[in-house]
């Protein structure tokens, strides 16, 4: 009985140290192995905050590089003229596009410009119709929007033309008038602008007598 005794406590003596030595390995791999998972996920962060710094330092190469505002202007005119618009909406269309988007300077147009298509007064259209998807800030919202892509200035000024004579037809004949007020009052009624009727017609005023001075000098 003794002996028995004797065997199992050295048994344990001499066991106890294997047991501990390969729980502690198991818990140096364990540990070892979340370590090593955390370095993979943090290198792979890194590099995807590289990879979209590339991204985006590539679109903005990338981005269509603009003729002054001047030559723009007027060959945003030329392309009326040549369509056959007469001067006096010519005059008020090329006006009201610089008021919406300066020509592709500024927001979803400057977007679609970057793109290779033209559209300077931020034109939507339906799902179902060919255009581009992009974002616009909408009541402090980002809003996804379908735009009208046109594939050139002149499809852009027979597209904008004809939008305007399907959807606003009033605001298209006080343009063939020279009427800048009714032009901007009659995209307000209609429901094109949504803002101050007031300041609209003034932003509309200001745009296009800049742009009768840019194209009369």
């Amino acid at each position: 009985m003794k002996t028995r005794l004797l065997i199992s406590f050295l048994l344990i003596v001499f066991t106890y140290p294997i047991i501990s030595a390969g729980s502690y390995d198991s818990y140096a791999k364990t540990k070892a192995g979340k370590a090593n998972k955390a370095k993979s996920r943090a290198k792979q962060e890194t590099r995807q905050v590289k990879q979209t710094k590339a991204k985006q330092l590539k679109q903005l190469k990338a981005q269509r590089t603009l003729k002054p505002r001047r030559a723009r202007i007027k060959e945003f005119y030329r392309a009326h003229i040549n369509q056959g618009i007469p001067e006096k909406p010519t005059k008020i269309l090329v006006g009201h596009r610089w008021g919406e988007s300066n020509l592709y300077e500024e927001g979803v147009a400057r977007e679609i410009y970057n793109k290779g298509s033209y559209n300077a007064a931020n034109v939507t259209c339906p799902s179902d119709a060919s255009g581009i998807w992009l974002y616009e800030w909408e009541n402090g919202k980002l809003v996804k929007k379908k735009w009208r892509a046109w594939k050139s200035m002149e499809e852009e000024v027979i597209g904008f033309h004809e939008f305007l004579k399907r959807r606003y037809p009033k605001a298209l004949a006080a343009a063939y008038r020279g009427d800048v007020i009714a032009y901007a009052d009659a995209l307000t009624k209609a429901g094109y602008h949504t803002g101050s009727k007031e300041k609209y017609r003034q932003l509309l005023a200001g745009s296009i007598k800049y742009v009768n001075r840019m194209i009369e000098r």
